[in-house]
């Protein structure tokens, strides 16, 4: 019976790109209370764009991204790709190489391009070289505040402008969060990200807990920490850099793209992820169980009822009494009816991965 039912989840919950490495877990996922999610990739898209690009005194915007563009030229830095893909679409891209090129570990880096030295960093880096960035304070501030990623410039001593940068928020992270509130389950996010990023993600996913400015290690410490207050705790992230929170969580969800799934560290894996199938897969393990007591049920009511009427109970009150060959045909009536109730999972499942709209 369970084994005929845990067939058509498999089977059900591949079309729906949930991979479940260990049958066992959905009894897990069915108790959860408490998600701890990964931002960057998990309710973020995991790649930086290009927001806001902001010029001052004599330089116009075309001018701040293609000194921005000319620094970034050949980096493989989350903000430098960002950069380049705008420069990129703008037509902005370099037309000469960097002369010289100089970094500076955590501030950022200083080049010449075409006779001009360009500045390109933190402000720590553009006030320690002389330059006034006063007049984009205002924007510097604003931009901080809203969780933005910030690439300041300055050309010969003088301050240019700066170029924003943010992670897209994935289009079904604010529902899927609402919806697993909805469900009872407590929703804490984690990130490495400082502070501002990570209260702008909250503020938009409207998730109220959050840890910034974490390390691997102190995302297995905070699921012990749930776990330790009676939570049965998931955790959603990439099965390499979160290994080890998700071996540490009750069921962990994995994010990656399903290959070597075996040497990973999830439960389940979420192989085309969109947020919204971490709730396909807690309302799966629900109709799951729901799937199995209604069998249950249906097995045990039959066989009292069927043995009874075979012992004879009811012969002398009803004149009831079954033959061999209708008992053996009602045994296999019985496993007709529990395949048909099983296979009404497929019904369940159609709703289940119709995706939250846009």
């Amino acid at each position: 019976m369970k084994t005929l039912i845990l067939s058509f989840v498999v089977r059900y919950g591949a079309d729906n790109n949930i991979i479940i490495k260990n049958i066992d877990v959905l009894r897990k996922v069915f108790r959860i209370n408490a998600i701890v999610i990964d931002k960057n990739g998990s309710l973020t898209d995991g790649k930086l764009a290009v927001t806001d690009i902001i010029s001052c005194n004599d330089f116009n915007l075309g001018d701040v991204l293609r000194y921005g563009a000319n620094v970034e030229f050949g980096s493989n830095h989350p903000l430098a790709k960002a950069i380049l893909d705008e420069a990129k679409k703008k037509g902005a891209m370099p037309s000469k190489p960097m002369e010289k090129f100089e970094s500076f570990a955590g501030l950022g880096i200083k080049a010449q391009v075409n006779g001009k030295i360009i500045l390109a960093g933190k402000e720590k880096l553009l006030e320690d070289n002389g330059v006034d960035i006063s007049k984009g304070s205002e924007f510097i501030k604003k931009l901080i505040e809203e969780g933005k990623t910030l690439k300041l410039l300055a050309v010969d001593g003088v301050f240019a402008g700066m170029i924003a940068a943010t992670d897209t928020i994935r289009q079904s992270a604010k529902q899927t969060v609402g919806e697993l509130k909805s469900m009872g389950i407590d929703v804490v996010m984690t990130t490495g990200d400082d502070l501002n990023v990570a209260k702008a993600v909250t503020r938009e996913v409207a998730i109220d807990k959050y840890y910034a400015e974490v390390l691997p290690q102190d995302k297995v410490a905070y699921i012990k920490m749930l776990q330790g207050e009676g939570k049965i705790t998931a955790m959603v992230g990439d099965g390499v850099n979160d290994a080890p929170a998700l071996e540490q969580s009750n069921v962990g969800i994995d994010i990656g793209s399903g290959t070597d799934i075996a040497k990973r560290s999830g439960s389940i894996f979420l192989t085309k992820y969109d947020p919204w199938d971490i709730v396909v897969a807690i309302k799966l393990s629900k109709a799951t169980m729901e799937k199995i007591k209604q069998n249950l049920f249906i097995v045990v009511i039959y066989n009292i009822l069927a043995m009874a009427i075979m012992a004879g109970v009811f012969y002398y009150s009803f004149g009831w009494r079954l033959r061999l060959s209708v008992s053996v045909f009602l045994i296999l009536a019985s496993f007709i009816a529990l395949a048909v109730n099983a296979g009404v999972f497929k019904k369940i499942d159609l709703k289940l991965e119709t995706k939250t709209p846009a």
